[in-house]
């Protein structure tokens, strides 16, 4: 997912506050997310940011994500030196011509 992607609906996590007032209040906002509370940004009604402690977010989660795709590249580029394609001087010739239309 990318930037100006859609994001799924879902509820914002905690508590929902404005930009404007996690501005002018942001150093109220940090002591109660060092006591655990999470705060959700808004902007003209939209979540745009979620303020939270640094241990709720998940980060073996990515790892595990991480690993994953390590695997796959893995088993991928295995795949491939598994199996290499015989082919003419012809044959290669054809298929440059061919990506070329």
């Amino acid at each position: 997912m990318t930037v100006g992607d859609a994001m799924p609906a879902v509820e914002p996590p905690g508590e929902t506050v404005g930009a404007f007032e996690a501005k002018t209040q942001l150093s109220r906002l940090l002591e109660d997310v060092a006591r655990g509370k999470i705060f959700t940004i808004t902007k003209h009604g939209r979540p745009v940011a979620v303020l939270a402690p640094p241990d709720a977010v998940r980060p073996a989660a990515t790892d595990e994500a991480a690993e994953r795709g390590r695997q796959a590249i893995g088993a991928w580029v295995r795949s491939r030196d598994a199996r290499p394609v015989p082919a003419s001087v012809a044959e290669l010739l054809a298929w440059v011509k061919e990506g070329r239309r």
